[in-house]
């Protein structure tokens, strides 16, 4: 191994079970990584352990209410806001020129790994 100044990406093997994505968990599902107009602002999981349940087969990674403060009581620790500094979700926009169908191919195939 040799050190670099680059950053080394992890590599895709079961990355269907590596949520949330990016480099500081900022995107619940591989769904909103590769269409960043719909990544949420605000988020929060459940943290159970049912994946029946909390898992988004679908959209590949976690199930999130997206409007955590509307539900009423709620432990604003849990919550994902990306508008706080470090915690951004924009940049990485690499599949939003992607159709609806190769967007759903390419999360069939990452869903393979």
């Amino acid at each position: 191994m040799v050190a670099t100044k680059g950053y080394v990406a992890p590599p895709l093997d079961e990355v269907w079970a590596t949520a949330p994505y990016l480099h500081n968990g900022s995107v619940p599902t591989l769904g909103d990584l590769l269409d960043s107009e719909q990544r949420p602002d605000h988020w929060r999981r459940s943290f159970g352990t049912d994946l029946t349940k909390d898992y988004d087969c679908e959209r590949v990674g976690w199930k999130t209410d997206r409007d955590p403060e509307a539900q009423g009581a709620f432990d604003a620790r849990r919550i994902y806001d990306s508008a706080k500094p470090g915690y951004g979700n924009r940049g990485h926009t690499f599949g939003d020129p992607l159709s609806a169908s190769d967007r759903k191919a390419l999360l069939e195939y990452l869903k393979t790994l």
